[in-house]
């Protein structure tokens, strides 16, 4: 079930609102099928006892030689007025409703009539009950009823016989006779017909064509504001969304424009911060590599200028940490396969052990420079104290990930997770030579989580480290 229900806002409504009302529809139509039944049934012995108690008034005010004619007159195909010596109906047992009709006769007729009985009976009909008349029998048969062996009946009847009413009036008039009254109607089944599957049908399409307003001017703004924030997500810039739509939805997108504002707010103040600090430490460390240049002791002079040296390199690795240069690049598609060969090319180039197996085509919306960066940090590593980096690239259902695997020692498990600290160095010689400044991890694992993912460390059982970096599907 599932599987076919939909995944959409709009359609779960479109789909819950249908239920509903074809639900109610139905819980209506059987409500109040049986009492609009009734009320037809009770007009129509209204209307019978109305028009039998005329009748009787007239036969009491007309010579006895028109009588048969006044019935003859007043009969119809479905209502038959006779008159007999005997009554059509016992004097027995009523139900209520029998009771009703007859009350209502005799308060009607007082005074014109000696008695009156009324006898109402529902059964399936039957071409062969002797009970109903002739010209019931034949008002109920259908149009090829000329066959003897009797197979050839409407259509109507041949799957379904329907439901018979009779009603059957006796009334005894002041002259004597007694003018019996019967009459016999079908009565269908409940079951819902053309107009309550129209009225179904145009409310559910008037219905659908308002939630899917409805729902546009709600689903919209959260669609604006779902991508927005995933873009931020990634470290990319986001322009102040247009606030649209019902209050809370204008409030949460309001809500969001604010904290973008401050973000982006936050991330300037600490740019032109950092950019005054890069020219405070720059112009001193300048002064004293040129007084240093000065000194006469040739030793001393080397021991100066190279502390120096790694004075501004440790000043340039920490304002490019901090400074995250990485979220001002534009993000665009980029080959993934290719940017890994390119710079396993350029590192091998330089004398380092790289090795790359067959990457497929991966195009990848990203920051290419800012994810090249992490991924040569992570291959530099790996080639330096493993020996050698081995480079794999694999899609998954939830996005890519690279694999960097050397032969070195590996990272005690306690210092897993600790190498990504800033100026954290497992080489305690503090050399830039042997072990840098401490930030190439940081900095990799600062470019991963920009774009949604992340990286991680494990100890290889067969010995070395494994670094995987994991990027969502974008």
């Amino acid at each position: 079930m599932k599987k076919f229900f939909p995944k959409t806002l709009t359609g779960q409504l479109i789909l819950l609102l249908l239920l509903a009302l074809v639900a109610t529809h139905a819980i209506t139509f059987f409500i109040f099928a049986d009492e609009r039944l009734a009320a037809v049934r009770t007009t129509a012995r209204e209307q019978i006892a109305f028009r039998t108690a005329s009748i009787i008034r007239l036969l009491n005010d007309t010579p006895p030689e028109l009588h048969q004619r006044i019935v003859d007159s007043a009969s119809s195909s479905r209502l038959r007025f006779e008159l007999s010596d005997t009554p059509s109906i016992d004097d027995g047992f009523q139900d209520a409703t029998s009771a009703a009709i007859r009350g209502m006769l005799a308060r009607s007729l007082r005074g014109d009539v000696h008695e009156v009985r009324v006898e109402i009976s529902e059964r399936p009909f039957s071409f062969a009950q002797p009970r109903f008349p002739s010209w019931m029998a034949r008002h109920h048969r259908g149009v090829e009823d000329d066959d003897d062996d009797g197979r050839s009946r409407d259509r109507r009847y041949r799957r379904t016989p329907p439901r018979i009413i009779e009603l059957r009036i006796a009334a005894q008039t002041l002259t004597g006779p007694w003018i019996n009254v019967a009459t016999l109607s079908p009565v269908a089944p409940p079951r819902f017909g053309w107009s309550a599957m129209v009225s179904v049908a145009a409310t559910g399409i008037l219905m659908m064509l308002i939630v899917i307003l409805v729902v546009r001017r709600v689903a919209r703004p959260m669609a604006r504001l779902a991508e927005a924030s995933e873009q931020l997500g990634r470290g990319e810039t986001v322009a102040g969304l247009p606030e649209e739509g019902p209050a809370d939805v204008r409030n949460t997108t309001r809500a969001f424009n604010q904290m973008n504002d401050r973000l982006q707010r936050f991330v300037r103040d600490r740019t032109l911060l950092l950019a005054a600090i890069s020219h405070d430490l720059r112009s001193p460390i300048t002064s004293l590599r040129l007084r240093a240049e000065m000194i006469e002791d040739a030793e001393t002079r080397e021991h100066m200028i190279e502390t120096l040296r790694e004075m501004q390199e440790l000043v340039e690795a920490t304002l490019s940490f901090a400074r995250d240069d990485a979220a001002k690049e534009e993000t665009r598609v980029v080959d993934v396969a290719a940017l890994v060969e390119s710079l396993a090319q350029d590192l091998q180039d330089q004398g380092l052990n790289i090795q790359t197996g067959d990457m497929p085509p991966t195009p990848y919306r990203c920051r290419g420079t800012a994810l090249k960066r992490a991924l040569r940090n992570l291959m530099e590593n790996a080639a330096r104290y493993g020996e050698r980096a081995m480079i794999a690239l694999s899609k998954t259902a939830d996005g890519i990930v690279i694999t960097v695997e050397d032969d070195g020692p590996g990272i005690p498990e306690a210092d897993l997770d600790r190498v990504f600290d800033p100026f954290v160095r497992l080489e305690t010689s503090r050399s830039a030579e042997t072990g840098g400044v401490g930030l190439g991890l940081a900095i990799a694992r600062s470019i991963a989580r920009a774009h949604g993912g992340d990286i991680t460390l494990a100890n290889r059982p067969e010995g070395g480290l494994r670094a995987e970096i994991r990027l969502p599907a974008v």
